[in-house]
Parts: structure tokens; C-alpha cells; sequence
């Protein structure tokens, strides 16, 4: 055990348990077990052998969305979520993981995605060839987003041509996966293959823009801790169309929706430096401070999609989001639209918020612009 991991462990294991009230996988269960400081106390108990690498001691390292809200808010900078990582490395390398997590790495790697598609060949329909493959740079759309809001693509380029670019075009390897759920997972060995593979592909292209906030993280940091770096190569997709629209001149549609919340993935708040491109975005493009559909202290209200927390505990990752529903009252979101940055959490709130006036941040724009 690297020092920096045994220290990480001794500080949450003395801590009066601060971050406690904004780990949205402990609110859920209303358990100790699942705070920040329970899980990792379990995995310092495990270290020293007074624990064993047995189900459900080990089920806790899965107990985590890896929204690090908890290390945003700790004066020591502890970063839980990928110190429980480690476990959930070790776990799935004794196999002692929940059984649920080696089913799913074994779909995942019939098709290299967690769906068991051909995603290039679902993406690819409905856009021509001029998008494919002809240019440096290209969209990263992955796999949750083919799979789940494919519409949400459609709006981008739509988007684009409003606002005049026609430099981005789609991305046309084999492999439309990040390979994050394999992190997750805690199949390092998976993860790092595919992260080869996708390293060697992806460095022929120039700029590749990442919509979603998980595959930014992935690509831009987990990848270079496997020694593939390609850093510089990425863009947050927010962070290209805030630069586009500032560059070009577009016209308003006269009715278009102002009755918005904002949901910002946690990812994005967590995991991407610099203020939120998100609400900079619509407050250029549609003249508005959209109202944040915020958790507790302010931060980002995770939806519980994250961290294979559907896969590994979907009662717990649904009761995620019925608490943050039932908390978020106030904002009265039944009469008003929920514009989301992540097409992960896009389908996770529609899935079980029961309402259809939740949509994607580049789907909001486009219906703005004329």
C-alpha cells in the first residue's frame, strides 16, 4: 500500500465523518456503513487484516457514484472515490467482487461497450459520409449517448451548422467506448487494453471533442495514468461550442423555452477545471441565469448513474434519484424543463424522475437557435 493511500486512510478514518451529508449513495441508504468515512474505514480494516476480502465487506469499495463531492469539500483534499477504486482493483482481482460487475465485464467486452452493439454502425446512421473520418477533428460521442440519446448527436450537428462550423466531423473508429465501465469495475487489466487500443487510434486525430464528462475524465487523466497521453488532444464539448458562439452570429428563434433548470453532471463539476461552461452558455445564447437544480451545499445533485452504481446496487442508485426529486421541490420541476450536461444522466432521470421535460444541454441550444 502506497503511503499516500495508507494516509488517505488514516485521515477519513479520524475525521468526524464532515462530508457526510453529501454522499448522495448514503443518503439513499441512510446507512453509516456507505458514508465517505464508513467505506473507507472498511477498507483501512481490510489492510490491516482485521477484515477479510469477503462479500459484503467488499461490496462497499462499490458504494460510490465517484462524484467526489466528498473530496471537494475535505480540507485535506482526500480523493475517496479513487482510493476505493484501488479496492474495487484488488476485489475483482480475487474475485470477490459482486457477481453482477464480472457478468458485466463479460457483455462488455463481446462488443467492447456495455451494450452488446455495434455502436459505430448505430451512430452512423442517419449522417453522411462527409462526417465520417474526413476530418482532424471529430466528435467523441460515446457509448451512453449512442445507445440512449442518439438524438442528442443529431442536435450537435445541427447545432454546428447554425452556428457556422464545419470543421467537426464524427468519430469513425470500431470502438465507440471510453472504456470507463471496465474502471469501474475495477478490471484494470480490461480497462488498460482497451485504453491501448483507443490511445494508438486516437492519436491520428488532431482535436477530439468529448461530450460526455466521464469519457472527458477517462481519456484526459485515467488514461494517462495507464501511460497513455494524449491530453492535449481533447476538448470538453462545452468548452468548443462556448468558443463558437462567441465567434459567430446566429439568430434566436422567437419562442424558445426560459422556464429551465440546470443540472450539471457531477463529473463536470468535479472532474473539469474552471467555472461552469454550461451555465456561461446559455446565459450568452438565450440571455438567462438559468436556476441550478443543486444537492446539498450548493454542489451538483448526482443522479446516481455513475461509479457502475446501476449495475452493482440499482435499488440504491434509483432511491439516488427519487431523494433529490423529492428535495428538490422548491424549484417546482414538474412545470418546468430539466437541461442536463450528460447523456448518461439524461436517460438515468427519465428512467426513473417520470417526466419527459428533461433534456440535453446541446438539444436545449439547438432548439434555441434559429
Amino acid at each position: 500500500m502506497s503511503r499516500n493511500v495508507h494516509q488517505a486512510l488514516e485521515y477519513c478514518n479520524m475525521c468526524p465523518k464532515l462530508c457526510r451529508s453529501l454522499c448522495p449513495v448514503s443518503n439513499a441508504e441512510d446507512n453509516e456503513a456507505t458514508t465517505p468515512w464508513g467505506k473507507m474505514s472498511a477498507m483501512a480494516l481490510l489492510e490491516k487484516g482485521e477484515l477479510s476480502w469477503v462479500r459484503p465487506t467488499t461490496d462497499l469499495a462499490y458504494k460510490c457514484t465517484q462524484c467526489r463531492q466528498c473530496t471537494e469539500v475535505c480540507e485535506h483534499d482526500i480523493p475517496v472515490a479513487e482510493v476505493l477504486n484501488r479496492y474495487r482493483v484488488q476485489s475483482f482481482e480475487r474475485g470477490s467482487s459482486p457477481p453482477s460487475v464480472y457478468d458485466y465485464c463479460k457483455k462488455f467486452l463481446k462488443k467492447n461497450n456495455p451494450f452488446e452493439r455495434d455502436l459505430l454502425s448505430d451512430v452512423s446512421r442517419g449522417f453522411s459520409e462527409d462526417l465520417l473520418g474526413k476530418t482532424r477533428t471529430v466528435y467523441f460521442p460515446g457509448c451512453s449517448e449512442i445507445r440512449w440519446n442518439k438524438g442528442v448527436i443529431h442536435d450537435l450537428f445541427s447545432l454546428f451548422n447554425k452556428l457556422g462550423c464545419k470543421e467537426a466531423g464524427l468519430y469513425p473508429e470500431p470502438i465507440q467506448c471510453c472504456g470507463y465501465p471496465l474502471y469501474a469495475a475495477g478490471d484494470l487489466k480490461g480497462f488498460r487494453d482497451l485504453a491501448e487500443v483507443n490511445f494508438h487510434v486516437m492519436k491520428n486525430y488532431q482535436t477530439i471533442l468529448v461530450g460526455s464528462p466521464t469519457c472527458y475524465y477517462t481519456l484526459k487523466f485515467l488514461y494517462e495514468e495507464q501511460g497513455f497521453r494524449l491530453g492535449s488532444h481533447f476538448v470538453p464539448l462545452l468548452d468548443f461550442l462556448k468558443s463558437q458562439v462567441e465567434e459567430h452570429n446566429y439568430s434566436l428563434k422567437k419562442n424558445f423555452r426560459t422556464d429551465i433548470v440546470l443540472h450539471e453532471a457531477c463529473f463536470h463539476r468535479s472532474y473539469e477545471e474552471g467555472d461552469s461552461k454550461a451555465s456561461e452558455i446559455i446565459q450568452l445564447v438565450a440571455g438567462l441565469e438559468p436556476v441550478i437544480f443543486s444537492g446539498h451545499r450548493g454542489m451538483s445533485a448526482c443522479c446516481g448513474a455513475g461509479g457502475l452504481l446501476p449495475v452493482t446496487s440499482p435499488d440504491t442508485s434509483r432511491e439516488v434519484v427519487f431523494k433529490q426529486m423529492r428535495e428538490s421541490k422548491p424549484l417546482d420541476l414538474q412545470k418546468k424543463w430539466l437541461v442536463t450536461t450528460s447523456s448518461a444522466c439524461a436517460h438515468h432521470l427519465k428512467k426513473y424522475a417520470t417526466s419527459e421535460k428533461i433534456t440535453h444541454i446541446v438539444s436545449y441550444l439547438n432548439s434555441c437557435i434559429e
